[in-house]
């Protein structure tokens, strides 16, 4: 049994029966999903029902993205696991749009499952201080299923937990898989989802509810 088994996301925000769209929000290391709870808050939506996994002992993988992927087995799997099962669930409320976004280790992990899963049946995608994982980012590729599909790449050019480097990585392997790609690089000082990134996945989500 992976890490993070038999976890039901929390469910958030608007009625299933009354939403524009299905948010699968993925927090970061030493977080829950109040994190991500109170971001989505912030952003004074009401439009969308939210699914948020959450990963036991508030972590989803114990070593760094950067380390060679084996040794964050199996955490690392059952977190893919995790939000697969979220993604599900999303799917199961019928035809609603569903955008993926995870911040900091969940963005690390929205990364990976478009890498390794392709787009299933997500409408866009949110990296928000993250990266693809692995000793070698720069070599790593994302599946045919990424070409025209929406990307949100966003972080810090201060940022002490997620290099710049890695994201800038990422950005690259998404464009040349040919991802509708947005990058948003801030000033923030923190290691936090900041206003210039939230205002970017607000927009993410008014262009996949408009069409």
């Amino acid at each position: 049994m992976h890490p993070h088994f038999g976890r039901e996301p929390v469910i958030a925000g608007a009625p299933a029966a009354r939403a524009a769209a299905v948010a699968v929000l993925v927090h970061g290391r030493d977080q829950d999903s109040g994190y991500m709870l109170d971001f989505w808050t912030g952003l004074g939506r009401t439009d969308v029902h939210c699914l948020l996994p959450e990963a036991d002992e508030r972590s989803w993988y114990p070593g760094r993205f950067y380390d060679p992927v084996e040794q964050n087995e199996p955490w690392l799997s059952g977190a893919l696991e995790a939000i697969e099962g979220a993604v599900a669930a999303a799917d199961r409320l019928g035809s609603l749009p569903i955008v993926l976004v995870g911040f900091s280790q969940g963005g690390c992990l929205v990364a990976e499952y478009l890498a390794r899963m392709g787009i299933r049946s997500l409408a866009a995608a949110a990296v928000l201080t993250g990266s693809l994982m692995g000793t070698d980012v720069a070599s790593r590729s994302m599946p045919e299923s990424v070409r025209g599909f929406p990307v949100l790449v966003a972080s810090s050019e201060a940022d002490s937990w997620v290099a710049p480097r890695f994201v800038e990585q990422t950005a690259e392997v998404l464009r040349l898989a040919g991802a509708d790609l947005r990058v948003e690089m801030s000033g923030e000082l923190e290691h936090r989802i900041g206003d210039r990134a939230a205002k970017a996945v607000d927009e993410l989500f008014d262009r996949v509810i408009g069409g």
